[in-house]
């Protein structure tokens, strides 16, 4: 019941270059709107467009210090050569996805479909297609981490793998020597925003499925062997449990409202790949325990 007292009480318009809540005032920026433009699955004259641009933008804007002019680190992904070589993205944003749209998983599907999203995480993994090349940045989070790292065995089994995990001190921290061996250690991140690397600040891991097909080179690339991963010092890493702010923050969707008087569904997926192997082919997946799973 509050949430729709909350959307008449709380009208999403715009100001010229601003986005207003009631009276709350969003500064939106330019190349954000353009993305989202873009993105825009319906008709490009639709009348709905600039609000449901407007509605976006604002969902992202509570992660933002309003006292900074930096865009959260939530926004922050993996170098666009390593995703564009990718056939699905997971953790990903209308505002920073590298691959087309409905190849991209996202936090607010029951908004960010009409910009190309086909679900969120987990339940968008049964979607996607056997042995596809699937990029994988979880937040820096205890939650989505533990999770993630539970179900890697049948990730890997299903998918080809790119991920990138941070080093901190976790239960699954052990695991990480022997299911992501000789991995790349990352010193940069790409900010969508600003169209420009950003230096990372935790030490962070990727690794690459060997079965996963060649990539142009990034600049900072540097692998390390598994000697240095188990050499790294646990004073490098950080506990989550400290993590403030936007970028620790998780808000649960609201679910899809039918607009009245429309069909609207969501976008299809993708078809299954040409050498994509078929279920059969494969063991039998287990799923992941709920105890094994916090969420």
């Amino acid at each position: 019941s509050q949430i729709p007292s909350d959307a008449l009480t709380q009208r999403i318009s715009w100001s010229g270059d601003e986005v207003w809540v009631g009276r709350h005032k969003i500064s939106v920026r330019p190349r954000d709107v353009r993305v989202l433009e873009e993105r825009w699955v319906s008709h490009h004259k639709d009348e709905r467009k600039p609000l449901e641009i407007a509605r976006l933008l604002a969902l992202y804007s509570i992660f933002d210090n309003p006292l900074s002019h930096r865009r959260s680190g939530l926004h922050l992904g993996l170098d666009p050569v390593i995703r564009r070589n990718s056939d699905f993205e997971l953790f990903a944003s209308p505002l920073n996805a590298a691959v087309p749209n409905g190849r991209f998983s996202s936090k607010w599907p029951h908004v960010e479909w009409r910009f190309g999203s086909i679900g969120s995480y987990p339940s968008v993994l049964e979607h996607l297609p056997v042995n596809s090349v699937l990029c994988i940045n979880p937040p820096f989070t205890e939650a989505y981490l533990a999770d993630v790292m539970a179900r890697l065995p049948e990730l890997k089994l299903r998918f080809r793998l790119r991920i990138a995990v941070p080093i901190l001190e976790a239960p699954w921290r052990k695991k990480l020597q022997t299911a992501l061996p000789v991995p790349q250690i990352l010193k940069t991140y790409y900010d969508a925003t600003a169209e420009s690397p950003a230096e990372v600040l935790h030490p962070t891991l990727l690794w690459e499925d060997p079965r996963c097909p060649p990539r142009p080179s990034i600049s900072e690339e540097e692998s390390i062997g598994e000697e240095v991963l188990s050499s790294m010092q646990p004073q490098l890493a950080f506990h989550v449990g400290g993590m403030g702010g936007a970028l620790a923050a998780m808000v649960l969707p609201v679910s899809a409202v039918q607009l009245q008087g429309t069909k609207e569904t969501s976008p299809t997926l993708a078809p299954l790949a040409p050498d994509a192997l078929s279920l059969q082919e494969w063991p039998e997946l287990k799923p992941v325990p709920k105890s094994a799973a916090k969420r």
